[in-house]
């Protein structure tokens, strides 16, 4: 039992471990004598790798790794096909992020070996990124947010004027309730077990400006070559008048208007936005 081979000499080691008595006889053709002899093999068993799982691990952080073989003699790391160590454990630092494979052969007193193999991932800190819709703009202002950070992210938080907020990505911000021209300071901040990553942008919020004529006289005569006092309140862009007889202008300096009334008296309302 267990001869693969009876003219070579070969025979099955799958037979299990234990002390195996090998029988040999060859028989002479001429003769047709026999001969024989016993001779005793010993069969050793292998040994078993192992290791303990290996947790998604960070970038450019070290990491050990201990065998946790039984009744073996040498050991041998490696990382993809490269050696690391020949100790017991093993520290491993890797510089970038992805998928590696790592492997532990061991070997027995008696030559026998076993190899087992595990995939380490690894990953790096996150990047924060995100663009604003739009970064200035008049209370209420609706702002659309867009989340372009990158990498593996865990939790991500924003804030504006460092308080948090509570924000979907695509998402969008409403601020209003501002009593004067504000800046505001918008972030988000990603991070994972590796580290965090922080990305601002400015926002400025402006109020609505109060623009107010100078009141004239109740009455005036025909023709009357007005011009007006005014002042604003805030932050404007642009002045836009309204006569009230038909003729509009701009700025704070327009082509003034000239007021007639035929027989009856008129009445013109003037605005100013």
């Amino acid at each position: 039992a267990g001869v693969a081979d009876s003219t070579l000499g070969v025979f099955n080691a799958t037979v299990g471990e234990g002390d195996w008595i090998l029988g040999y006889q060859v028989t002479d053709a001429v003769t047709n004598c026999v001969n024989a002899a016993n001779h005793t093999v010993i069969v050793h068993g292998l040994p078993v790798a192992q290791f303990p799982t290996v947790e998604l691990q960070c970038i450019d952080v070290p990491f050990t790794i201990e065998s946790t073989s039984t009744s073996v003699d040498s050991h041998s790391w490696r990382l993809s096909d490269s050696l690391i160590s020949d100790s017991t454990a093993a520290t491993v630092i890797i510089e970038n992020e992805g998928d590696f494979d790592l492997s532990l052969t061991v070997i027995n007193l008696w030559g026998c070996a076993d190899t087992v193999y595990q995939e380490v991932s690894l990953i790096a800190p996150p990047s924060a990124a995100f663009a604003l819709s739009e970064n200035t703009g008049c209370a209420p202002f609706f702002v659309g947010v867009s989340d372009e950070s990158t990498g593996a992210i865990d939790t991500v938080q924003w804030r504006i004027a460092g308080e948090d907020v509570g924000l979907d990505s695509g998402g969008f911000l409403v601020l209003d309730e501002v009593a004067e021209d504000m800046m505001w300071w918008f972030e988000m901040e990603v991070s994972n077990q590796c580290g965090a990553s922080i990305s601002g942008d400015s926002i400025a919020i402006l109020t609505a400006p109060q623009v107010q004529v100078s009141t004239l006289s109740d009455s005036v005569c025909s023709p009357f070559q007005a011009e007006f006092a005014f002042d604003v309140v805030g932050t404007s862009d642009e002045l836009v008048w309204d006569f009230g007889n038909g003729q509009t202008g701009t700025g704070a300096n327009p082509d003034w208007p000239t007021y007639e009334a035929m027989i009856n008296p008129e009445l013109f309302v003037v605005s100013l936005s």
